[in-house]
């Protein structure tokens, strides 16, 4: 747009609008929870947060309609506006993606007209500003550019089948010695990282008629924030196991998966807090 509208260099724009400081404070929000998530690691919720700010900057395009503006002489200024507030989250969204998708965010960055990289800005002093009337836009090029199902089939070498797991089966056991153990609805209260661990997050777990402290390596997976609330499946009958000097009580049900991380099968709908499961 920024090319069909102003052949790449934006005029002096409009005074911001109410949603113009929205989606800078959006922004700000944005970069406060992915710089959290980067710090610990935590890539995939990092990047959440970067698309809930990329859907926002959509809605702000679609809520202003630029293209209508476009065909009004007296609306030039705030297109103007429009379009220099989007290429600010635009640039804004190269140095945050930075430390997952490089080559695409210097793609982006060179497309704002600018020769260096993102990877110089340090992500806790990027600001919103810095765009002004002065900058010169390169004409769009498609970050991702399409590619036929022929020509990726072409490319792509065949692969050998997968072989089969082979795990190992365990012993068989019976009805009655299924029924000694007694598994539970339990909802938890309060989470917390193990301090000095990696994997451990202490829990406490109200499974109805009381209230059991409960340690489970998911630290790799969920963050204590994400559990707490929720509903899950307890054995509560186990003997408790003392676990870097702290009792757990209870322990929880997980899918182990191929990296050795775990898989929590929470509850959907709502159950009650202590219900029996078979």
């Amino acid at each position: 747009m920024i090319q069909n509208y102003f052949s790449g260099q934006i005029p002096e724009p409009s005074e911001k609008s109410e949603h113009d400081q929205q989606l800078e404070e959006a922004f700000a929000q944005c970069q406060t929870r992915a710089i959290a998530h980067y710090e610990e690691l935590a890539i995939n919720k990092a990047l959440e947060e970067i698309w809930v700010y990329i859907n926002t900057v959509n809605r702000y395009l679609a809520d202003n309609e630029p293209w209508k503006l476009a065909k009004l002489e007296s609306r030039r200024g705030r297109l103007a506006r429009i379009l220099i507030q989007a290429a600010a989250a635009i640039r804004t969204l190269a140095v945050l993606l930075y430390p997952v998708m490089p080559e695409s965010a210097d793609k982006i960055w060179h497309l704002l007209g600018y020769a260096d990289s993102p990877s110089h800005i340090l992500l806790p002093g990027l600001s919103f500003g810095d765009l002004g009337p002065e900058q010169v836009f390169l004409p769009p090029d498609p970050l991702f550019p399409r590619i036929t199902l022929t020509d990726f089939l072409k490319e792509a070498p065949p692969t050998a089948p997968a072989p089969k797991s082979k795990e190992k089966t365990m012993e068989q056991i019976t009805f009655d010695e299924f029924n000694r153990m007694d598994l539970r609805v339990g909802e938890i209260m309060e989470a917390e990282r193990v301090e000095g661990t990696n994997k451990l997050i202490k829990m406490q777990l109200d499974i109805g008629n009381e209230t059991r402290q409960m340690i489970s390596g998911i630290a790799d997976t969920y963050s204590p924030e994400d559990l707490v609330g929720k509903k899950c499946i307890v054995i509560v009958n186990l003997k408790p196991a003392v676990i870097r000097g702290i009792e757990s009580q209870a322990m929880l049900l997980a899918a182990v998966m191929p990296d050795d991380s775990a898989i929590v099968p929470f509850f959907e709908k709502d159950v009650p807090t202590g219900a029996k499961v078979r």
